[in-house]
């Protein structure tokens, strides 16, 4: 009779432990905050299946665990917690749930712990800052290519990665990550996860299908932005250029037993130019013998040059076409630019010697 209150007592608290166990849909990691790690976690998992949940909503609020999975991950975790959407299989629909609820938090959060990779020794990411104009300034588009590893120090046994892009949201607008083809995902097994959680900062994470681990190295994506239009507000007079920091952070690799992969991050200060430290008063080309005045321009400007002006051109800092002049071969013209947006605009002039562009800053 002893033994069998005793055996009835451990399996009522065995079976109240587990009842009581609880999904957040989208933390598969269980540490009490949806990320892009949680990915990381379910394509560990992924095409793994076992018993549905009772509630199988995807809504980030305790979810009631019956019966755990058969198995574990490397840290001990059970399975279960990255079947998102309790379905019983841990499908591509679970990484929805985790865009779904991203930032998502329980009243505890146990915090992410990135290893540092140490630079000249563990793979890296790498800024290609090559093709960077040296002058840059208000409106100007910037692309950045982003390499991850090298030859000399591929990635080994790759299953996944997060990583975060942090930026300076006032001096870069329009901030886009757009992730290549890559030896990450260049079979298509592999998912990807970009979430602008922060402002100034875009939540990345790439994660294979299974315990399917590459190696390699290359270009993962191309960073895209523009210059705010309006730098006077960000720049004072006495001043003619300001730093802007772009760095990667965050860094969370794995390899199929999830174990880290260390990794070292990067960062870029791109010089950012007031427009009045880049045209004068009076801009005149000695190779070319083109002056426009005044420079800036309050809303009629002078354009003189040695050749007949067949046409001019006239577009904003990101291309988009805003007048046509007919120069009619003419050396010298007046412009009136009172009905175009201040800032900075681009002149684009055509003569029987070429095309010329230059660039003119109008008053607002």
């Amino acid at each position: 009779m002893i033994v069998f209150r005793l055996l009835l007592t451990l399996s009522l608290i065995s079976f109240w432990s587990v009842s009581f166990a609880q999904v957040f849909p989208g933390d598969a990691n269980n540490n009490g905050q949806v990320n892009n790690v949680d990915i990381l976690y379910m394509g560990h998992a992924f095409g793994a299946f076992g018993p549905a949940r009772i509630d199988d909503g995807t809504t980030f609020e305790p979810q009631e665990i019956s019966i755990l999975w058969e198995n574990n991950f490397p840290d001990g975790l059970n399975y279960i917690y990255a079947d998102a959407n309790g379905n019983g299989l841990v499908e591509v629909t679970d990484f929805i749930t985790v865009f779904l609820n991203y930032g998502s938090e329980q009243e505890m959060v146990i915090p992410e712990e990135y290893p540092q990779g140490n630079l000249g020794v563990d793979p890296a990411f790498d800024f290609e800052i090559n093709g960077i104009p040296g002058n840059l300034t208000a409106g100007d588009i910037v692309t950045v290519p982003i390499q991850l590893g090298s030859e000399d120090r591929p990635l080994i046994d790759c299953n996944g990665i997060a990583f975060v892009v942090e930026y300076d949201s006032e001096i870069l607008q329009n901030v886009e990550l757009n992730l290549t083809t890559s030896f990450l995902n260049a079979d298509q097994q592999a998912f990807p996860l970009l979430y602008e959680y922060e402002e100034g900062e875009i939540d990345v994470g790439i994660t294979r299908y299974g315990k399917a681990p590459v190696s390699g190295w290359g270009n993962i994506g191309v960073l895209s932005m523009i210059i705010e239009e309006n730098l006077i507000d960000f720049l004072p007079d006495d001043i003619d250029s300001i730093g802007v920091v772009i760095r990667i952070k965050n860094i969370m690799a794995l390899d199929t037993t999830q174990q880290p992969i260390l990794i070292a991050s990067d960062s870029i200060e791109i010089m950012v130019y007031h427009p009045d430290a880049l045209v004068h008063s009076n801009e005149s080309d000695p190779s070319t013998g083109v002056t426009i005045f005044p420079n800036p321009s309050p809303g009629k400007v002078y354009i003189a040059t040695p050749d007949p002006i067949q046409e001019i051109q006239i577009t904003d800092a990101r291309g988009a076409r805003l007048a046509t002049i007919n120069g009619k071969g003419s050396k010298k013209m007046q412009l009136n630019t009172t009905g175009l947006p201040g800032g900075l605009l681009l002149l684009q002039i055509h003569t029987s010697k070429g095309v010329m562009t230059r660039k003119l800053f109008k008053h607002k």
